[in-house]
């Protein structure tokens, strides 16, 4: 999602992002120099909407996400803008900066896969859920192997559900500890 291609050619704005990673939902601060003074300035959230299910000629595109903004100083800064990453796609993404519907400056930003919810204590026999958010979008990052007490049982993907993945899970064994492994997995 970082390309150099769809930055304005004469642009000396730099964009600086703190944390450069982390979950969905987590808070991030922009700063900025270089920017047109005194002209509002839109933080967007670069990031892809599509699929890879039978999928044939163009099955994702580039998508922005409005995350706020402000107005550059009098002297090209954008003061510290706190913004929400997304509840949506996990990996790579790049938060840009746009004055005058151009992309003065962006950054790249990596969205950290992490486990929303699961249960703790299950009975054999029942249906359990674990929740994922922030599953990623290309082929090193979109599917997730499976395994319950070290036997693969299938994979989850994340890209159709923008992140958001709930993996059903039938209780089996006897009473203790059983083990849920959740790993990479590459898409082909």
């Amino acid at each position: 999602t970082l390309a150099a291609a769809s930055l304005a050619p004469d642009t000396k704005a730099v964009l600086t992002a703190s944390p450069t990673t982390g979950p969905v939902n987590s808070k991030v601060a922009v700063t900025a120099t270089g920017l047109t003074p005194g002209v509002a300035v839109r933080v967007d959230w670069s990031t892809v909407v599509g699929n890879r299910v039978n999928c044939t000629g163009t099955c994702w595109t580039f998508a922005s996400i409005p995350l706020g903004g402000g107005t550059a100083g009098a002297d090209g800064t954008l003061a510290s803008t706190a913004v929400t990453v997304p509840d949506n796609l996990g990996g790579w993404h790049v938060i840009q900066l746009v004055q005058n519907n151009k992309v003065m400056a962006q950054t790249p930003f990596f969205v950290k896969r992490s486990l929303y919810s699961y249960p703790l204590r299950v009975k054999a026999g029942k249906l359990f859920y674990v929740h994922l958010k922030g599953v990623g979008w290309t082929q090193l990052d979109n599917t997730i192997a499976v395994t319950y007490d070290n036997s693969y049982i299938g994979y989850a993907c994340g890209f159709n559900s923008n992140g958001d993945v709930v993996i059903p899970i039938l209780a089996t064994g006897g009473p203790g500890t059983h083990l849920i492994d959740l790993g990479p997995l590459l898409y082909t």
